[in-house]
């Protein structure tokens, strides 16, 4: 089939296929990137929530201890620190 078109028309043929798999492969590339950008985003979100969560965890265990101290002690330290 190919041995029947000039040399122009093989020329022709051949670059089209190429920049038609380079096209498809840049709009796959987009599509992926975007996709592992909003994956990102929604990890970045779940992460801060995390870290949030662990901040008020840690400040509830301080209060706790406070309270704890101020029981054992009756120190008047540990109610400002409350």
């Amino acid at each position: 089939m190919l041995k029947n078109l000039n040399f122009k028309r093989r020329l022709q043929i051949g670059f089209g296929t190429l920049i038609t798999l380079i096209v498809i492969l840049g709009l796959v590339s987009f599509f992926s990137i975007s996709t592992a950008s909003k994956s990102f985003s929604k990890y970045r979100s779940i992460a801060r929530t995390t870290n949030i969560t662990g901040r008020i965890q840690s400040n509830m265990l301080k209060l706790r201890m406070n309270v704890k101290n101020f029981q054992v002690n009756g120190d008047s330290v540990f109610i400002e620190d409350y």
